[in-house]
């Protein structure tokens, strides 16, 4: 939920910034917004994929 919550966030106040990069080029400072968040999410999963396959078995 937080990674959701900060993505957006991200999408939200980056796009201002990217937007002035890109010289109020609207259309692609939209695309570049989705692709950032997109890899955003998707470099979270991975990471917590990889983490959860490290963790040892729980014997009890």
């Amino acid at each position: 939920m937080i990674t959701v919550r900060v993505g957006f966030i991200f999408f939200r106040n980056g796009r201002i910034y990217i937007l002035n990069l890109l010289r109020n080029d609207v259309a692609l400072t939209d695309f570049i917004n989705r692709i950032l968040l997109v890899g955003y999410y998707l470099l979270n999963l991975g990471y917590a994929a990889l983490m959860i396959s490290t963790w040892d078995t729980i014997r009890n």
